[in-house]
């Protein structure tokens, strides 16, 4: 795996690579850790928002029910609070 992003506040392009093995992941996308399904559905929201074609298939109502169906097993923090509020009001937009 390899991510590439830039820093907001330096401005500076930063990466990280990781080795991923199938035994590393969990089964099923509900045995996963919940910090990694929240940030699967955050990594899809943003694939959906711009337009990526790896989303041809998939908008921002569905990302958003997937998310109402995890809520209950996604970290208790105010970040994922705001980050699904945020959410289901761009869902409701593009409805």
């Amino acid at each position: 795996m390899r991510l590439r992003w830039t820093d907001p506040e330096r401005g500076a392009v930063d990466e990280l690579t990781r080795e991923i093995r199938t035994n590393d992941l969990a089964r099923t996308f509900d045995a996963s850790d919940p910090y990694f399904r929240f940030d699967a559905i955050v990594a899809a929201t943003a694939e959906v928002l711009r337009e990526s074609p790896w989303t041809e298939r998939l908008d921002l109502p569905t990302v958003a029910d997937v998310a109402d169906r995890e809520e209950r097993g996604l970290p208790e923090t105010d970040e994922v609070h705001g980050f699904l509020d945020l959410l289901d009001r761009l869902a409701s937009m593009d409805r």
